[in-house]
């Protein structure tokens, strides 16, 4: 399992799962989103991680999967969502799910839609928590 105390707070890289099928084969099921954060008081959080070339990026840029899946923990009042590296804009913005699925399809994300947690070098996970 990879981990690595960031900002503050544990970061676990999600790993991969398995199904097993008929003959004892077992086939493996990546996971839906890269990491869980875990706060020193017990706080959880699940994001992606996402990097594209522009100032923005799309909602069809995103799997459908994946905002699925934020959409069940941010549902229950678990922050959930996509850490993505804007690198001409070279900011780390956060947008939740709840935010990336009310835009819908068609829509496209500026820093201005999420939450700014800073730079590439310099970004703090502390937003996601917000």
């Amino acid at each position: 399992m990879a981990r690595a105390g960031v900002d503050g707070m544990l970061a676990l890289k999600n790993e991969l799962a398995f199904v097993y099928r008929a003959g004892g084969d077992m086939r493996p099921i990546r996971a839906d989103l890269d990491f869980r954060l875990i706060k020193s008081d017990g706080k959880v959080a699940f994001v992606d991680t996402k990097s594209f070339a522009g100032e923005y990026f799309t909602y069809s840029q995103l799997d459908p999967r994946q905002l699925q899946r934020a959409l069940v923990y941010a549902t229950h009042r678990v922050p959930a969502g996509f850490v993505v590296w804007l690198n001409k804009a070279d900011q780390v913005v956060f947008y939740s799910a709840h935010v990336v699925a009310e835009a819908g399809p068609g829509s496209r994300f500026t820093a201005a839609q999420g939450v700014l947690l800073g730079g590439p070098l310099t970004f703090s996970l502390q937003g996601v928590f917000a």
